[in-house]
Formats: structure tokens, C-alpha cells, sequence
């Protein structure tokens, strides 16, 4: 048969390398890609829902501020000076306020997610398409028709003021409308979110309309009013799908050129540390070449110039937990999106600065981040030219840490045990655990972004070296260079006189130290 042809133009071409989209739903298939996009409009959604419950209140004031300024002046209600009247006037107000009520506790919860200290990004979408519907459902029950219906007056029409326009829908449809329409052009909202509120704003003007009817409208008149607020429905998502397939594909060639040039980066970094370590090569070579008293007139701290330097910052515990939230431009990091990375990173300060009796090297990192750089299963016998991960206690705190996240109170209860050093740093010949008995308290903690252990008490071999660290010991030295070398990590080290350090790599792929204190 014959074989398919390929897309002739560059953009097709270069369409196919994008992220996979699912079809009906628009979704990137890859999970990681589709929170992304949802977190690139948190920010934006945040922003335009304060507006728009603010805009609410001002609707509501000026609702209740007329019936005020009608009862204060004695002119005729909506409903007239009737008992039911009356009853049917004073639930309606009531909903107004209710309604106002709810969009004044909605005001701080949008305010705090605007601050990325709320609702995750998925989470304020289900909110806001949650609020959407329930004030969809308010502007129903407030009508006055279908209201003075609801709680069993038979003929509205004996209560409500003549010459209202409440004898017709137009006004509740037009409002509907008007939500509709808001809803879809100013709030970025994903055309899937935005599935039940159109379900909702077409059934709420629906329902009542065939089953409560109204004065003024025959049943065609319904039936037309009903077919013109779904064609609206109709077109308002055909254009919310357009606008976000369009803004789906952009965000998906952007990733790509940010994955692309991240992947440059990456190369010219170990090209320039290859560079660095032949030419650290050859000055040991011409040392090793020269007499023996000439070797000994060498200071130890030129042995080590030929690697680079890093940023020094110093930060609170506090402004360092502000930086994961919100980032810190001035320290070359970005916002952690994920939060379960954050939370996690939390957990690893609140360990060292309240929980921790000695040293400690903890790095948080992607699972799969750091099988790219350790040789994951290498025994003893493994070649120092591939890192390896080795375990210096034959497994035993990876085995006790087994499937316990690092916010529960026995990791921490572990970790300050693993932190207490003896003279001879080993657990204790006395421990009531007989499988920790005389094993080595030594080695770094391998964590994921969730917050659960890979490996515990792990000897770091084979990592080159990534910086010069002036005045500090091995464990400090394992730091730098295993955040040099695993992708997006955050690797923390603890020191026994209680100073803790932050490593990780910036933006520009130089290396950050930050020394934090409470």
C-alpha cells in the first residue's frame, strides 16, 4: 500500500511534535502539561474573580438599596400591601442578602488564591464554576413570579405590583444572558469547566418556565424564549472551545521552546564543566610532573581553582518558604507550582530547623530526575565513572521510612534518631530496634516532590565536583555537586553546629547557596 503522506508545511510539521491533545475534551494527555496550562491562568482567573463577585456586591447593594429607599419613602413594593405579598417580599430580600452574604465570604477566599495562599488551581476553577451555578440558581429563586409559585401563592398576579415587568421572563432572561456571556469572555475558565454552568443557566431558566409558567407568556412564547437561550448557550461554548484551542496550541509551542532551550542549557553546562574538569586534568598532570619540593610549595587551595564559584544569599526560614510559593527573582527561582512539591519542602525546613540533632543532607528531587544521573542498584563493587547511590546501613532506614510521607510523626521521630550522633556515629548496640543495632548513622535522604522517601542513609559516589565550597566538609561538597547534577532539585544540608544551607541551580544554570536562619 502506499505509504502516508507527510504534512507539507513547516507549521503542520512542526504541530505534530507538540504535546498530544485529547480530541473532545481539548486536554493535554500528558497530566503534567495539562496542570501547567491550569496554573499559567490561576493567577488571571484569581484576579478577574475578585472583580467579579465585586461587581455582585454592587448589584446586590443597589438591589436592597431600593427597597430600602422604598420603604423609607412609603411608595408602592414590587409586591403589593397584602399578606402573602408582604411574606413573598420579605423571602425574596432575604435572598438578596444571602446571595450578597455568599459573595462577600467568596471576596477573601479569591483574594487568597490571587496571593497563591488559597485554592489551588484547579481547585478555584471548580469554585468558581461551583459560585457560577449557585448564583445562577439565586437569580432564579428571586424572581418574584417563580418565587410567589415556589411557596404555593396560586395567582401571583393578586400580589405583585401592576405595571412591573415581572409578568414576563425578558428581564430574568436577559440577566441569564449577561452571565453567560461574562462568564465565557471574561473569566479564563477551561470550556470544561464551564459545562456545568451552562447546563445550569439553561435548566434553571428551563424548568420554571414550562412547569411554573408565567402570566403574559404563551407556551410557544416559552418554547421560543427556551430555543433562544440555547442557540446563545450554544454559540457562547463553540467560542470558548475555539478561543481555548487556540490558546492551547500556543502554550504547547511555547513548552516546547522553553523545554528546547532548557535542553540547550543543559548541554553547554556539561560541556563547560568537561572543560573545566580537563583543564583541572592537566594542571594535576604538570603538578605531578614537577620535583618533589616544588609539589610541597603548592597551596592546597589552588589545587581547587580551577572550579567555578556560586551565589551566596542568605534568607530567613520564613522568606525562604515565601520564595516556594511566590518565587524570588532576586535569587534566580521560580514559584514551585506543584503543591505537593511545596508542602514538601516545608516539611524538609520544618525538619532541620525544629526536629534535627546533627547533620543531615536531604534532597528533594524528581524520581526520575535522579535515576538519570545514579546508577540506582550499584553495589560495592560499582565504578566510580557512573555515580551511584549505595546505602551505608544495608537498607535499614529506607526499609523503616517505607511509605511514610515526611509530614508524619514518625519520620520525624526517625530522622532525629538518624541525626544523634555518638562517638562512633552508629545506632546504639541497645536500641530497641535489633535491626538498627551498631548500622551507620551516615548518608544523604533521597525524597521525591511528593514527600516520600527513595533512599535513606545513601552514599552520593562518583558525583564530579561542581564548586569550591571555602571551609566546608564532604557532606557540604555532595550538596553542590548533587544539585549541579540532578535536574530541578532542592538539596538541603544540615551542618552539626546547626547552619543549614539550601543548594539548587537558578534559572541561568549557576549554582545558588543560600545559609538559612530562623
Amino acid at each position: 500500500g502506499r505509504q502516508r503522506a507527510l504534512p507539507a508545511c513547516a507549521d503542520c510539521r512542526q504541530m505534530a511534535d507538540l504535546p498530544q491533545r485529547d480530541k473532545h475534551l481539548l486536554r493535554f494527555t500528558d497530566a503534567g502539561i495539562e496542570r501547567a496550562f491550569v496554573s499559567s491562568r490561576h493567577e488571571d482567573l484569581a484576579g478577574k474573580t475578585c472583580v467579579s463577585i465585586v461587581l455582585l456586591l454592587l448589584y446586590c447593594a443597589l438591589v436592597i438599596g431600593e427597597i430600602v429607599c422604598q420603604r423609607w419613602a412609603g411608595s408602592q413594593n414590587i409586591f403589593l400591601d397584602t399578606p402573602e405579598g408582604n411574606m413573598v417580599g420579605e423571602l425574596r430580600n432575604w435572598i438578596i442578602i444571602g446571595l450578597a452574604g455568599t459573595a462577600f465570604l467568596g471576596l477573601p477566599v479569591a483574594m487568597a488564591s490571587s496571593a497563591n495562599r488559597g485554592f489551588g488551581p484547579r481547585g478555584l476553577e471548580m469554585l468558581v464554576s461551583c459560585g457560577l451555578c449557585l448564583v445562577t440558581l439565586i437569580l432564579v429563586l428571586q424572581y418574584p413570579w417563580y418565587l410567589a409559585k415556589l411557596v404555593g401563592v396560586a395567582d401571583p398576579m393578586e400580589h405583585i405590583t401592576p405595571g412591573t415587568c415581572f409578568f414576563v421572563d425578558d428581564n430574568l432572561m436577559l440577566t441569564l444572558d449577561i452571565l453567560l456571556t461574562a462568564s465565557h469572555i471574561m473569566l479564563p475558565l477551561r470550556w470544561v469547566a464551564l459545562l456545568p454552568v451552562e447546563l445550569a443557566i439553561f435548566l434553571c431558566y428551563a424548568l420554571p418556565a414550562i412547569t411554573l409558567g408565567l402570566s403574559d407568556h404563551s407556551l410557544s412564547m416559552i418554547v421560543n424564549n427556551i430555543v433562544i437561550l440555547l442557540l446563545l448557550t450554544i454559540f457562547a461554548a463553540s467560542g470558548k472551545r475555539a478561543l481555548e484551542r487556540q490558546e492551547r496550541l500556543k502554550f504547547a509551542q511555547l513548552a516546547k521552546e522553553r523545554t528546547l532551550r532548557a535542553q540547550a542549557e543543559h548541554e553547554l553546562s556539561r560541556t563547560m564543566e568537561a572543560q573545566k574538569q580537563g583543564t583541572a586534568l592537566l594542571d594535576e598532570q604538570d603538578k605531578v610532573s614537577l620535583p618533589e619540593s616544588m609539589r610541597q610549595s603548592i597551596p592546597e587551595t589552588l589545587q581547587s581553582s580551577g572550579l567555578p564559584g556560586f551565589q551566596k544569599h542568605y534568607c530567613t526560614r520564613r522568606e525562604m518558604e515565601a520564595a516556594f510559593e511566590e518565587g524570588a527573582p532576586h535569587l534566580g527561582l521560580h514559584p514551585v507550582e506543584c503543591p505537593q512539591s511545596s508542602a514538601t519542602l516545608r516539611s524538609v525546613l520544618s525538619l532541620l530547623f525544629d526536629t534535627a540533632a546533627g547533620g543531615a543532607l536531604i534532597c528533594v528531587a524528581d524520581p526520575g530526575a535522579l535515576r538519570r544521573v545514579f546508577d540506582w542498584h550499584g553495589g560495592s563493587n560499582s565504578q566510580a565513572a557512573v555515580p551511584v547511590v549505595q546505602s551505608s546501613d544495608g537498607g535499614y532506614m529506607t526499609d523503616r521510612l517505607k511509605g511514610i510521607h515526611i509530614s508524619d510523626g514518625c519520620f520525624a521521630t526517625a530522622f532525629r534518631e538518624f541525626t544523634e550522633h555518638s562517638n562512633n556515629d552508629r545506632w546504639p548496640e541497645d536500641h530497641p530496634d535489633e535491626a538498627a543495632r551498631g548500622r551507620p548513622k551516615d548518608g544523604a535522604f533521597l525524597l521525591s516532590n511528593s514527600g516520600y522517601r527513595l533512599k535513606c542513609a545513601a552514599k552520593l559516589l562518583g558525583l564530579p565536583p561542581a564548586a569550591a565550597f571555602p571551609n566546608a566538609g564532604t557532606k557540604h561538597q555532595a550538596a553542590l555537586a548533587c544539585a549541579s547534577a540532578v535536574a530541578d532539585a532542592f538539596v538541603f544540608v544540615r551542618s552539626d553546629s546547626g547552619t543549614i544551607h539550601l543548594a539548587f541551580k537558578q534559572r541561568c544554570g549557576r549554582l545558588c547557596v543560600c545559609t538559612l536562619h530562623e
